[in-house]
């Protein structure tokens, strides 16, 4: 049987080291961001890295970084291994690095098999219905931001990593978007605010190959002092060609 991190293989490898077994003094429980209770000290870190800065901007990209420990593991283990991870906020804890971010989710263990014949998709639900759903409502409220910029954030991750896996062959990656990125209502009649989180569109620029691959809301980093437009920006058609040119520039310049 595979294990989680014989899942996180090639594109996912970087995220091999940042989820673990067990749990740590240092680590913040998800239970209590969610709640409210520790939010304010797991934001303090980019509160300190961007001073003044709006704070819509500042929980939109600290919910990024939740979101890479949280959705590759879920999404490749399930895919890749058929394996279910233990996705009660009260099971799961953030760790933060030297600048509040967290780097490592911490879990009570690295996932068991799911039952013979359960969807892959099932595996899902409890990242989007017990994780994502309570932690967006909570963190947008903090912000003061749309929900659904928040959701457009963990829409283009998945998006991101399940066409991977989908490329590679993997047909019940395909099966898993299709339940959660591609109905524009959930069972219960509600919109899914995962829908379609990302574009294909022609290029806008020469020396950028087309299709280019847009999200749908813009996730606000260019309102950080010192940051730029990300290359999935979809603000950037719009843009006049020098800016799109500097950005470019920009990209390339960065590790």
């Amino acid at each position: 049987m595979s294990t989680l991190h014989d899942c996180l293989q090639g594109t996912l490898a970087p995220y091999r080291e940042s989820v673990v077994a067990g749990h740590t003094p240092e680590a913040l429980p998800l239970a209590a961001l969610i709640s409210g209770a520790r939010l304010a000290e797991a934001l303090a870190g980019t509160a300190a890295r961007y001073p003044g800065a709006p704070a819509r901007a500042q929980v939109s990209q600290w919910i990024k970084a939740v979101f890479r420990l949280l959705i590759p593991p879920v999404l490749a283990g399930a895919v890749l291994g058929r394996l279910a991870l233990p996705l009660e906020p009260a099971r799961i804890g953030l760790r933060p690095g030297p600048d509040g971010l967290p780097v490592v989710l911490e879990l009570d263990h690295l996932g068991v098999p799911l039952e013979a014949g359960q969807p892959v998709a099932a595996a899902c639900t409890p990242l989007t219905e017990q994780v994502l759903a309570p932690l967006i409502a909570t963190v947008a409220t903090h912000g003061r931001i749309s929900p659904r910029v928040l959701w457009n954030s963990a829409g283009n991750l998945m998006e991101f990593v399940l066409a991977h896996l989908t490329a590679a062959g993997h047909a019940e990656a395909a099966a898993c978007q299709a339940v959660l990125l591609e109905p524009k209502k959930r069972p219960d009649g509600s919109a899914n605010l995962l829908w379609q989180p990302v574009r294909y569109l022609p290029s806008f620029l020469p020396s950028i190959p087309s299709p280019v691959r847009l999200r749908r809301l813009c996730c606000l980093r260019y309102e950080l002092p010192g940051e730029v437009c990300c290359a999935t920006c979809p603000l950037l058609p719009n843009k006049p060609e020098s800016e799109l040119y500097a950005l470019l520039e920009h990209w390339h310049a960065q590790p």
